[in-house]
This record gives C-alpha cells, sequence and structure tokens, in this order.
C-alpha cells in the first residue's frame, strides 16, 4: 500500500511500507522465536486445574534431618453426592493411602441423608480417625512387665464431648520422652499426658499422629465444609495443625479480638441445628409462592421429612452417629458383586464357533431365503 507524503520543501513524494517499516515500528511482536524456544509445558494436572504443585510441594517434601520417615496428609475432597476423606503418604512410586472414609458409608451408622453438608462432612472425618487409630496396632508393656497388643484408638479417645472449640495444648517435652524444647499438639491434653507417664514402664510410648490438611484446588474459605472434616478428625484423635480462623463463628472484622471466636455457632454447626431451623421455617411456608416463584415447600428437605427427620430430632440423630462411630469404626467387609439378570443379559459373550459350523449356518440361511 503506497503512502504519500506531501513537504513544503519539496513535491509529493511516494513511500513504500517497507520503506517505512525500516524506518519505524508499527507492530510489536510479543511472543517472538525466543519466547517459543524457552517455553515450558506445564504439567498436565496444572493444566486441567486438578493439582496445586506448589502446595502439594510442601506437603509431601520431608525435612531431611527426618530421615525418611513418612509424612502424612488428611485428603479431603467434596463431591456432587458426598465427602471423600483419605489419610495418604507419598513414597518413591507415588502415593499410598494408609485409611479412607466416605459419607456414602454414614447409612450405615443411621445417617441416610444430607451427606455431603458441614454435619457429614464432621461424621466422616471422625470415622476416618477412629478407622485409622484403630489399625494402627503395637506392643504396649504395662505396669507389671506384662505385653499386649494394643493400637492407637485407645490411648488418644479424642474429644468425646463435642464443643466446637479448639483442642490443642503445648507439651514440654523436656519431661517426656527426652525432648529438648517444647512442641505443640492438636490432641487432647489428658490423652497426650496419660500415654506420656507410661514411658517409665515402656520405653516406646505411642504419640500422636500428625498429619496435614490437604485441600487441594479449593478455597479454604471461613466455613468451608473442609474445615467440618477436619474438626472430626481432630476430635477422632488425630494431631493435625490448624487455628480457629477458618471453622464457622469466626468473625475477622469483630473490633474486640475476644469476641472474633465463637465455639458455640462452631458447635451449631456439627450438630446442624441451622438446617434444623430451615426444616422448621420451610415445613410452616417459607418457601411459599410469591413474586411469581413457585412454591417449593414440597420439594426442599423431603428427604429429611421421608426420613422422619425434624429440628428437634436431627441434631439428636447425628449424636447417635458419632456414639455409633466410636463403637464400630472399621469398615464393612466388601460383598461380592452379584450382577443383575438385566446387566448379565447386556454383557453376555456370544460362545466362540468353528468355521466349519459358521459356513454350515449360513449356508442352512441361505437355503431358506431360496424357498
Amino acid at each position: 500500500i503506497p503512502f504519500i507524503i506531501f513537504s513544503p520543501l519539496s513535491a509529493s513524494c511516494l513511500f513504500s511500507l517497507t520503506n517505512l517499516s525500516s524506518a519505524m515500528v508499527f507492530v510489536k511482536i510479543n511472543k517472538s522465536k525466543s519466547y517459543f524456544k524457552r517455553f515450558q509445558t506445564k504439567f498436565r494436572r496444572r493444566r486441567e486445574g486438578k493439582t496445586d504443585y506448589a502446595q502439594r510441594h510442601k506437603l509431601v517434601v520431608q525435612d531431611k534431618n527426618k530421615y525418611q520417615t513418612p509424612k502424612h496428609r488428611l485428603v479431603v475432597r467434596i463431591t456432587n453426592r458426598f465427602v471423600i476423606t483419605q489419610i495418604v503418604r507419598t513414597g518413591v512410586k507415588g502415593d499410598v493411602t494408609v485409611a479412607a472414609a466416605y459419607s456414602s458409608e454414614l447409612p450405615r451408622y443411621g445417617l441416610t441423608v444430607g451427606l455431603k453438608n458441614y454435619s457429614a462432612a464432621y461424621c466422616t472425618g471422625l470415622l476416618l480417625a477412629r478407622r485409622l487409630l484403630t489399625s494402627l496396632t503395637q506392643k504396649v508393656t504395662e505396669a507389671g512387665g506384662k505385653t499386649r497388643e494394643g493400637n492407637l484408638a485407645e490411648a488418644y479417645k479424642g474429644n468425646v464431648e463435642v464443643t466446637g472449640d479448639m483442642v490443642t495444648f503445648e507439651a514440654d517435652e523436656a519431661e517426656h520422652a527426652g525432648q529438648r524444647k517444647k512442641r505443640t499438639y492438636w490432641v487432647a491434653e489428658g490423652d497426650y499426658y496419660t500415654e506420656m507417664d507410661r514411658a517409665d514402664d515402656d520405653d516406646h510410648v505411642r504419640r500422636p499422629f500428625r498429619a496435614f490438611l490437604d485441600v487441594g484446588v479449593r478455597a479454604t474459605t471461613t466455613g468451608n465444609r473442609l474445615f467440618g472434616a477436619l474438626k472430626g478428625a481432630v476430635d477422632g484423635g488425630l494431631d493435625i495443625p490448624h487455628n480457629e480462623k477458618n471453622f464457622p463463628g469466626y468473625d475477622r472484622k469483630a473490633e474486640d479480638a475476644d469476641e472474633r471466636w465463637d465455639p458455640e455457632e462452631h458447635r451449631r454447626r456439627i450438630f446442624g441445628e441451622q438446617v434444623g431451623e430451615w426444616i422448621s421455617a420451610v415445613s410452616d411456608g417459607a418457601l411459599g409462592a410469591a413474586d411469581g416463584m413457585p412454591a417449593r415447600n414440597l420439594q426442599q428437605f423431603s428427604k429429611y421429612a421421608a426420613a422422619g427427620l425434624t429440628e428437634e430430632s436431627y441434631p439428636a440423630k447425628l449424636a447417635e452417629v458419632h456414639a455409633a462411630i466410636r463403637a464400630d469404626p472399621v469398615a464393612a467387609p466388601k460383598k461380592a458383586f452379584k450382577p443383575s439378570a438385566e446387566l448379565a443379559a447386556k454383557t453376555k459373550k456370544t460362545k466362540k464357533i468353528h468355521g466349519d459350523e459358521r459356513r454350515a449356518k449360513v449356508a442352512a440361511r441361505w437355503e431358506q431365503y431360496q424357498i
């Protein structure tokens, strides 16, 4: 495309685009050849938005002075229907799942509805903690020198009375097990010192099982259900570092520092009291037809009503579930898979036949068409 430039010193002059481009830059090339030569493709799970590798690196890498001691993490994932909790450690060959609990197991303990809310997340974390500690067995030497088989569940019973408050203390390690500095634990103080006092009779006292919370790519907002599973695991006896800033009932905007944390509000969420209030409100017509919106009273909390759960009975049901989990946390044996008649008919494979038989069948069908 020619450009005509008029000058007072001369007549009109014709310049080509190539001459102008050599004199000045019109388009800046942001991604040059050198950029693409140095481009490094990110990991597949990072491109898919499934793994935060900066977070995973901190959760997986262990201190060298701990001599390959496994570093465990509490993995919490929430799907559209259930809550999944796992205790995972990382080895040379990849991640190894030590224990797992799912909210789909809660109907076995009496809870059949609301399997992904905050209360169900707490129950799932409690189930995981009690199941893991029960599976970790160890030889225990009693005061008289008698040896028996024990586990961590009997040493760390956790917080049996659910208050919603923090469970933490600072232990003086110089008085127990010969350590040289203090350390903070997130377990019941009485359980810890009761176990450490056995050091005179048993050289191998059982320390709390420590894990670190793995939230994945989910946002850690205040009151998130992830922290319901965390609280359940801590009340179940696991040692997981945390603070109250992510629990329901914490208000960071409160002017007085003493008024920021309300454990009672957290306890209400654990026992689902806010859900019970909504159940009563909906039954009284809170979601009736208004402003062109259809009524939703019959749909909302319909499964709760079918299960016979009300504002008064729902918290009581959750307390029964907590007790049932502590009584028998071991996973139920898996049932052998038996396909239904419909599925067997769909997946039935035809019997293989020889070539002579196949040709005979084709010949027989051909004769039928010839009649």
